[in-house]
Parts: structure tokens; C-alpha cells; sequence
């Protein structure tokens, strides 16, 4: 999630998941008894052999250590991440004995590591009471499942390791049917938390949102950035739009029904905490008054962008 408006908003964007929101770089630099887990950088990486997601983070155990490790914001695909049972919020301390801090060194130390029993360390926090649970899944790896393809840098992707089946071509129809259904969606969890009134639907956001998910598609990267630099309040400006806007950013893989991804794009957003400024937040935020989806499919990947924004916009 990202705004942008004539108002100062200092946070910090990273990439999660298949998505992207604002840390608060106040919740980066505290944490309070609810909060065991916070991030170290806005450095977000897709791991290739994991196909995870995730940022660096510190976890404030019960016994009052702060192991480092990586804190998953997402899934790319079926992987050896699923297969040890990660979850998005677990942060991963270790891959057999080898402490890591990032989804690319978790990379370097899976492409050296011999095929075998592969052990992990994973924190994962409960609530404020629960405190830190560590528990040590283990998976039988097979060496070399990379197939020495990595994305150009953060927030970009590149194809991946598992065969899915060659999707045929998706026309406008298909692509109008998945907006609309995101649409929806949206107004469903307004609807179900606290009942919050529907948003309007704006043809100008609507847009704006399928276009940036073309170029995101067509370019290979995913990023409130554009690689011209452009950021949200740029696109929308270039667009004609100048009130406030806020942007979400979901991405998806598989080889499933584009509905189901696009359904679980929505779902890894509404499943973060609530009560902060994250794309769940964005989501519900009362004052928001419009919403504008798009949505473009490549290979076996759905990128979804939500454009929000507290005025009206047709």
C-alpha cells in the first residue's frame, strides 16, 4: 500500500508478496509488547528455491533475544517454503545451521547446500501472551532444483522453476470479469469488518490501475517505482488525476484458475494484522470513498493493482 497526497507521509515502501505496502518507520524502530516482530529494511526479495517473498527482520524472542532473519511477506508458487510448512508472518532464522538474512542469501545457501535433510529454524509469533513459538521443520531437499534464473533485483521477477501449463491467450473480457470480481472482494471486506460502506467504482482509477499492471507485466517488475522512477502520485498527475491516491499491489502464481489467484491476491492482503498501515489498512480505511481495479495475467502470474482514494473520482 502506498498514498501519496499534499500531506507529508513519512513511511518506508516495501515489496510484499506478491504485494507492496508502507511500514511505518516508527513500528520499524519500536516494538511494543504486541509487536514481537519488525522489520530491518525496506529491501524486499522473491527467494527463487523458496518461492517466497520476504524483507529482513529482528524477533523479540521470550527469553529476550533478537535473532535476525527473514521475515516472509509472501508466496510466489508452490516450493520448498510450502513444503516446510512456512507461513507469511514466520520469519526464517536458518537453513541448516546457517544463519540468514535475506531471500537471496537463503538462495546462496540452498544452491551450496548437498541434497539431503534439510532442517530450518522458524519463529513465529502469537499473541502478545503466546510470546514466540520456535519450531524446526525439515523437508528432503534435492540439490540443484534452481534453474539458474534469478530476477534482475528487488522487486523483480523472472520465470520460474516448476512447470505449470502454457496459459492460452487471455483476452479484454476475461480481464473486465477479474477487475470486476477484485472489485467485489474489496467491497465484501469493507462490508464484513465493521461495516463499512461500499466504494464507488472510478472509471479514472480503473485506468489507471490496469494500465500500471500492463507495464508491470510488459516490463517484468513489481514496484510502486516504475524504472522511470515514476511513483504513484506521478502516474496519477500524468493521468489528470490530482486528488490523493492510494495504491496496493498483489501478485499471485500458478497453475490454478485466474479467479482463485486473484482471490488469494485479496485474501494475503486482508490476512495481515489489523490496525495498521499495511494493505489490509488501506483496504478499510473509513474515508476512502472510490477504488479503482486493474488486473494483467503473464505466464502463470496475476498482478493486481488497487487504486483508492478518499475523493470522488468517476
Amino acid at each position: 500500500m502506498q498514498k501519496h497526497s499534499k500531506a507529508a507521509f513519512a513511511a518506508i515502501a516495501v515489496i510484499v508478496s506478491g504485494a507492496a505496502l508502507l511500514i511505518n518507520p516508527a513500528q520499524t524502530a519500536t516494538a511494543t509488547p504486541k509487536q514481537r516482530i519488525y522489520s530491518l529494511s525496506q529491501n524486499q526479495q522473491d527467494s527463487q528455491i523458496l518461492k517466497v517473498w520476504g524483507v529482513p527482520a529482528c524477533v523479540m524472542m521470550n527469553g529476550g533475544e533478537r535473532p535476525r532473519g527473514l521475515y516472509i511477506t509472501g508466496f510466489t508458487g508452490d516450493g520448498l517454503g510450502r513444503d516446510l510448512n512456512l507461513a507469511v508472518g514466520d520469519v526464517l532464522l536458518s537453513l541448516n545451521g546457517k544463519v540468514l538474512l535475506d531471500a537471496r542469501q537463503a538462495d546462496d545457501i540452498l544452491i551450496h547446500t548437498r541434497s539431503g535433510r534439510l532442517k530450518a529454524v522458524v519463529a513465529r509469533a502469537g499473541s502478545s501472551a503466546a510470546g514466540v513459538t520456535v519450531f524446526t521443520p525439515s523437508v528432503q531437499y534435492s540439490a540443484n532444483v534452481l534453474n539458474q534464473t534469478y530476477g534482475a533485483g528487488s522487486g523483480t521477477y523472472g520465470p520460474g522453476s516448476s512447470a505449470v501449463a502454457v496459459r492460452e491467450k487471455v483476452d479484454s473480457l476475461t480481464i473486465s470479469a477479474l477487475e470486476d470480481y477484485m472489485f467485489s472482494l474489496v467491497n465484501q471486506d469493507r462490508a464484513a469488518n465493521g461495516g463499512l460502506p461500499a466504494l464507488q467504482h472510478s472509471s479514472a482509477l480503473s485506468a489507471l490501475a490496469r494500465k500500471y499492471a500492463d507495464d508491470m507485466a510488459k516490463r517484468k517488475f513489481f514496484a510502486h517505482n516504475d524504472p522511470d522512477g515514476n511513483q504513484p502520485k506521478d502516474r496519477a498527475r500524468l493521468a489528470g488525476i490530482h486528488e490523493s491516491v492510494w495504491e496496493n499491489l498483489a501478485m499471485q502464481e500458478g497453475n490454478r484458475p485466474l479467479k482463485e489467484l486473484v482471490l488469494r491476491g485479496e485474501q494475503q492482503m486482508m490476512a495481515e494484522p489489523p490496525g495498521q498501515i499495511n494493505h489490509r489498512g488501506c483496504i478499510l480505511l473509513p474515508r476512502h470513498q472510490c477504488v479503482g481495479i486493474g488486473v494483467a495475467v503473464v505466464g502463470d502470474r496475476v498482478l493486481c493493482v488497487q487504486e483508492f482514494s478518499p475523493a470522488s473520482i468517476p
